[in-house]
């Protein structure tokens, strides 16, 4: 591998990562700076032929890491001091991001795939819902490790790793929706202070686990539903952007947030919160659509290139 290579597949790791936490969704970006498929035969390939899976995604993965913990911090912070309007700025980069799957519901709209966008729909609504009436008061905590935390961690490690895989899907609007994300980062956070550092690893190993599974499972899983459910399975992720929006306000981690309105409710906030959603979405929204200009032209030099060619 080139120098030039390995910073280019490290850059493009980096904004998988930072797609993955902002909203606008890690695979929807891989699909735009044309990676995805190559990141997906490599998941899906990683149990047939390890060292070459490895040796072909590697660097995108350490790309990947950096753009997650670059952002993860920031976001967790904004999220503890103006929780209302960050889940807004999310909510519009993850919506705007549904730009790219437009091309395939559009013009498929029948009863079997408006019941598959419900059923998508459903999932992240009941984990907020779930969430909602089972949470303390001070929210999501984890202080130890017993059989249904570590199902519940396992099930998050699934559903991240479909947030990597599946295009549209954003990792960090899923955590909102059920309430995990701070959880999490204070995990993280715990254990670089040196603060109950065998739960932190015993979480950061879990959740890897079920991610590495998850990544090979969601992998071949997609490749089959791709193929043979096209149409069926975008409007499935639909759904579940649609379910995962509206549970970021609804869990029992911001649940107890709420209570700022009572018999005071502020408008302003109200209007940064909409005005931060629409700029969101207008910035995700048009990003995609450059990006995806850009690729148009790349794919109709190449046919242009090749028909000369073949004269």
């Amino acid at each position: 591998m080139t120098i030039k290579k390995f910073f280019r597949q490290l850059l493009e790791g980096i904004a998988v990562g930072f797609a993955f936490v902002s909203g606008m969704g890690g695979g929807t970006v891989a699909v735009l700076i044309g990676i995805y498929d190559d990141l997906i035969d490599a998941v899906a390939d990683l149990t047939k032929t390890p060292l070459q899976s490895i040796k072909k995604a590697w660097v995108w993965c350490i790309g990947l890491i950096i753009g997650v913990l670059a952002l993860v911090w920031p976001l967790t912070k904004l999220l503890e001091l103006y929780p209302f309007p960050t889940i807004a700025f999310v909510a519009g980069l993850t919506l705007g991001g549904f730009r790219e799957l437009t091309s395939v519901t559009k013009g498929n709209i029948n009863k079997k795939n408006i019941f598959l966008l419900i059923i998508g729909i459903i999932v992240p609504v009941a984990f907020g819902i779930i969430s909602w009436f089972t949470v303390k008061e001070n929210g999501i905590t984890i202080e130890k490790l017993d059989f249904v935390r570590v199902l519940i961690l396992l099930g998050v490690g699934l559903m991240l790793a479909a947030a990597i895989v599946a295009p549209g899907i954003s990792g960090t609007q899923f955590l909102i929706s059920i309430g995990y994300l701070s959880a999490l980062t204070i995990i993280v956070k715990n254990i670089f202070e040196g603060i109950n550092v065998g739960l932190g690893i015993g979480v950061v190993a879990i959740l890897l686990v079920s991610m590495i599974v998850g990544l090979v499972l969601v992998s071949k899983l997609m490749q089959v539903l791709l193929k043979k459910w096209y149409t069926g399975t975008y409007f499935v992720i639909f759904g579940f952007i649609i379910g995962s929006i509206f549970a970021g306000y609804f869990n029992g981690d911001i649940k107890g947030k709420y209570d700022v309105f009572v018999g005071n409710f502020d408008w302003v906030m109200l209007i940064v919160s909409i005005a931060g959603f629409v700029i969101a979405f207008l910035i995700s929204y048009y990003l995609l659509k450059l990006a995806q200009n850009k690729i148009g032209v790349e794919n109709a030099l190449e046919i242009d290139t090749s028909y000369k060619e073949e004269e």
